[in-house]
């Protein structure tokens, strides 16, 4: 069975919750409404604050050491961030009201802003200054959103999601390596470093999509394990909740490799 197949429903406070049954055509591991009535999946929801911290603890490029006028330039403000920290910003936001609700209308909410961030990393990653490069990207995420909605079928937003990461992760790797014909020895350093960084975001990624699938395939067990080990101790096997403080960290540590790399 496939992974938008998997739908754990029924538990015994589905109904009981302040937000009704749930709706949504995704509902994952997490027991609903078993810590309180208000929150729907609570570790699944709260995790997605990972999210909008790394928005606002990285809100934009670093700003160079000094100003045109050889005083020291402000760093990053919160308040103005850049494309990559709002569509950060807006996942938190919208995930966290999709685990908080588990509607079908907020689910949407959720996977469309996947969309929203995978057209930034792609975006980005073919230089975030290029009109070009933003109509594309850009378009090709009303698109796949417009399809998305016509047709219900969540592997539609699957592939788009995936196809956007994939084309970001091959021009990252292409700027990274980029000409090195005859390169200096500071440059081929650089090279270096920016690989293990974009190493360490890969591996942080496909971490997460591991837990993600062990949290759908092999439900049945977690939830015993959980029961065993009582709680605060079973919060630490909700992993859907791991798969998004995960891919926070992921793309975070994606984006600023990005923004160093200036495209």
């Amino acid at each position: 069975m496939g992974h938008h197949n998997r739908h754990f429903s029924g538990d015994r406070y589905a109904n009981a919750g302040v937000w009704g049954k749930p709706t949504s055509t995704a509902n994952f591991c997490e027991e609903d409404y078993a810590v309180t009535l208000y929150i729907a999946e609570f570790i699944n929801t709260l995790t997605n604050l990972a999210y909008i911290y790394f928005a606002i603890r990285y809100p934009g490029p670093r700003a160079p050491s000094k100003n045109k006028k050889g005083s020291p330039a402000p760093p990053p403000s919160w308040k103005h961030p850049d494309v990559f920290s709002v569509s950060l910003w807006v996942l938190g936001i919208l995930s966290f009201t999709f685990h908080a609700t588990l509607k079908h209308a907020t689910q949407y909410g959720d996977e469309l802003a996947m969309l929203v961030l995978g057209g930034a990393l792609m975006h980005g990653s073919y230089g975030p200054r290029s009109w070009t490069a933003g109509l594309v990207s850009w378009s090709l995420v009303a698109a796949a959103s417009a399809l998305y909605l016509k047709t219900g079928q969540i592997l539609h937003q699957v592939w788009a999601f995936q196809a956007m990461i994939f084309v970001s992760g091959v021009r990252t790797f292409y700027l990274i390596l980029g000409d090195r014909a005859g390169a200096s020895p500071a440059l081929k350093f650089s090279t270096r470093v920016y690989l293990v960084r974009y190493a360490w975001a890969l591996v942080t990624l496909f971490v997460a999509y591991f837990l993600w699938h062990v949290d759908l395939e092999g439900c049945g067990a977690l939830r015993e394990y959980r029961a065993a080990v009582g709680l605060p101790w079973a919060w630490l096997l909700e992993l859907h909740g791991w798969w998004h403080v995960l891919t926070a960290l992921g793309a975070s540590l994606y984006i600023r490799l990005l923004r160093d790399l200036d495209p």
